[in-house]
């Protein structure tokens, strides 16, 4: 049985990523690394890429929060994540994508 939000096998894509995007998360996957292994029992194995310190699942409302503020900061207009979505996939369709 999947956990709820899960995706199926089927719903499952490639994402092309830019090369800085991957040295990043290269390196994100090292300092999570590294928090399983400070932890040890105390880590939430969730297999989540992006997590909590100890492992557990991120709150969707904490992520749109984070997102709003960085954005803020930034000086850029306001948009939602799923606004953002919305504008890579139609970026993505013009340009021929699926």
């Amino acid at each position: 049985m999947r956990p709820a939000g899960s995706k199926t096998p089927s719903s499952e894509g490639i994402v092309a990523i830019d090369p800085d995007t991957v040295l990043v998360l290269r390196q994100h996957i090292v300092n999570q690394d590294e928090s399983k292994a400070r932890l040890g029992a105390d880590w939430i194995d969730t297999d989540l890429l992006l997590t909590q310190r100890d492992g557990s699942p991120l709150h969707p409302a904490d992520v749109a929060d984070e997102f709003a503020r960085l954005i803020k900061l930034a000086g850029l207009p306001p948009i939602t994540l799923h606004g953002l979505r919305h504008g890579a996939a139609t970026l993505a369709l013009g340009a021929g994508g699926t």
